[in-house]
C-alpha cells in the first residue's frame, strides 16, 4: 500500500525517487535490454517480479533543468525535469516511435544513454499529483 508522509516531503533536484503507477502499483523500471521499437535505447516498463533472473532497477535521479538553486523543489507545471536511471545513467525520454497493436498504439518511452543535451523529448513535468489516504 502507498504510504505518504504527512505533510509530504517535497522532491528536490538530485533526489533519488521511485515512480509508482497508481492503477497497477508497478514501479517504473529500466535495465540494459533493448527497447522494442528503438533497439539502441533501453526498455522501460512497469516492473513485475515473475521470478526472472533480472533484478529490479527502479531508481531515478531527479534533474531539474530550469532550477535556480541546487536544492530546488520540483514544482507542479513549471519545473522541467529529466529523470536519470540510477543504475545505467540513461535518461527517460520519448523515442518518437509508436508501439504496435500489442502496445495499443501508445508512444514508446525509453531510457537513452546517448541523450545528454536538453531536448524536449527528455523533459517531463507534473500537471497533477494525488496522495493516497
Amino acid at each position: 500500500e502507498l504510504v505518504v508522509n504527512t505533510p509530504p516531503r517535497p522532491v528536490r533536484h538530485g533526489d533519488v525517487i521511485q515512480l509508482l503507477h497508481g492503477m497497477t502499483s508497478r514501479f517504473l523500471n529500466s535495465h540494459d535490454v533493448a527497447a522494442p521499437i528503438s533497439p539502441h535505447a533501453q526498455e522501460v516498463s512497469g516492473y513485475i517480479d515473475f521470478n526472472v533472473s533480472m533484478a529490479i532497477q527502479n531508481l531515478w535521479r531527479v534533474d531539474i533543468s530550469n532550477r535556480e538553486a541546487e536544492s530546488e523543489v520540483w514544482k507542479t507545471i513549471v519545473s522541467d525535469v529529466r529523470l536519470v536511471h540510477v543504475n545505467t545513467s540513461a535518461v527517460l525520454k520519448l523515442s518518437g516511435g509508436t508501439l504496435p497493436e500489442w502496445g495499443f498504439g501508445q508512444l514508446e518511452v525509453v531510457a537513452d544513454r546517448v541523450s545528454r543535451a536538453h531536448h524536449s523529448s527528455l523533459v517531463w513535468n507534473v500537471e497533477e499529483h494525488r496522495y493516497g489516504t
